[in-house]
């Protein structure tokens, strides 16, 4: 899938047509000037006794400045509020 954009200063943005990977959920370290957000995927793990533990494995780790973080938040928060979820 791609995205034209008309405006030749904003550069084109591609999407590869790969599978995503469902997370079950996500942990953020943050400083004042940067804010790190790690995705959690669930595993199942077993040791040598045979004892089977779900471990969270952090696979993906997105890093934003503040100012894009808050960015990303309200267009996320104008785009649920346009389809009414």
């Amino acid at each position: 899938m791609e995205m034209n954009n008309y405006n030749p200063e904003v550069p084109k943005i591609e999407f590869q047509d790969t599978k995503t990977k469902q997370v079950s959920g996500a942990v953020c370290v943050s400083s004042p000037d940067q804010i790190r957000l790690g995705l959690l995927e669930e595993k199942l793990t077993n040791d040598e006794y045979g004892n089977i533990t779900i471990v969270q494995q952090c696979d993906t780790q997105l890093v934003f400045t503040p100012e894009v973080a808050r960015s990303l938040i309200n267009m996320l928060e104008e785009n649920l509020n346009s389809h009414s979820l």
